[in-house]
């Protein structure tokens, strides 16, 4: 194959509740993913099988190895070039943390399936392949099929049950600390809570329905107005990271109302802040661009910094970019 550059973007999670447990043992879960501007880049080069990581989010040996943890213990691309038979040489220059819940290495495994299938557009995704890549890891099929063409979608299942999200564009901020969350440990957690049990597998595409979830089509689930105009949006996993992380856990909730009061004194909002997926990366969303503040927000995010203090790292964001998507091959 020929050499590619290729982008694969983060995602947020805007909600997300745990409602039920299939037969095989995965979650049914309900949330909103919006893919945004935070890239990490792919070289794909002729040659032997060889994959390196380039680490540009800290130059911290040991915040790097915490944060890198999700791409060392699930080698994603590995079994992408095995899946598809295929030998290249790829750099990987991570800007995403992992794990964050910011689906940094889903996103790479993506980019790098629809660049080995050839893929141009979201509906040349076959079922065998979304099988493929759920097999894989459960945000790929999120990706193949709309977060790399700058897609929101709603997911009422598990990993395949996806249908198209309409937002409008929003914009602002992330804040990320030096420490990353275990999905396999977060997911545990619930193996001990009572949920409804599903009787089909999450596999069954054909059983996959959303009339009756409790995470609707405009009606993300705010748990709580922190300040007026800021809207916190329910992330079940909060819950989970407080039994299993407890520290941490207090240290997110901390820096989750110290970011919801400096954004309140930004614009007039909405603002929609929560905790993205099953990692610690927290996020402030809006709508609102009208006050000027998003042309000053580069200085902005150091302001930030300097409010939550050094464990913490924050970058602004938007929507991820249709004229980002995919690659360059």
């Amino acid at each position: 194959m020929r050499a590619a550059l290729l982008f694969a973007p983060a995602k947020i999670n805007l909600g997300l509740a745990v409602t039920g447990r299939y037969r095989d043992g995965y979650h049914h879960l309900e949330t909103v993913l919006l893919p945004i501007s935070l890239y990490d880049r792919i070289e794909c080069l002729a040659g032997e099988t060889q994959i390196e990581h380039r680490w540009h989010f800290s130059r911290d040996p040991i915040i790097r190895r915490s944060l890198a943890l999700g791409v060392v213990q699930n080698p994603l691309l590995k079994k992408c070039l095995d899946l598809c038979q295929k030998k290249l040489h790829i750099i990987v220059h991570k800007n995403i943390p992992s794990p964050a819940g910011l689906g940094g290495a889903s996103s790479d495994a993506a980019v790098l399936l629809a660049y080995l299938w050839q893929l141009q557009q979201p509906t040349s995704v076959g079922k065998g392949q979304l099988v493929q890549a759920f097999a894989l890891g459960a945000d790929i099929p999120f990706f193949l099929q709309h977060g790399l063409w700058g897609e929101p979608a709603l997911l009422c299942g598990a990993g395949f049950h996806l249908s198209r999200f309409n937002l409008p564009h929003l914009k602002g901020f992330l804040a990320i600390p030096q420490f990353g969350f275990s999905t396999k440990k977060m997911f545990a957690y619930f193996q001990n809570q009572k949920l409804p049990t599903l009787a089909e597998n999450s596999t069954d595409l054909a059983k996959a329905s959303t009339s009756k979830t409790a995470l609707r089509q405009h009606e993300i689930p705010v748990s709580d107005e922190i300040c007026p105009g800021v809207y916190r949006l329910r992330n079940d996993f909060e819950q989970a990271a407080s039994v299993v992380y407890p520290a941490e856990a207090a240290m997110l909730e901390k820096a989750l109302r110290q970011l919801a009061s400096f954004v309140q004194r930004l614009s007039r909002g909405p603002w929609w802040l929560g905790m993205s997926g099953s990692g610690p990366a927290l996020y402030a969303a809006t709508t609102e661009t009208t006050s000027g503040w998003w042309q000053q927000s580069p200085a902005t995010t150091r302001v930030i910094g300097k409010r939550l203090g050094k464990n913490w790292s924050v970058r602004r964001f938007q929507t991820h970019s249709l004229q980002w998507a995919v690659a360059k091959w």
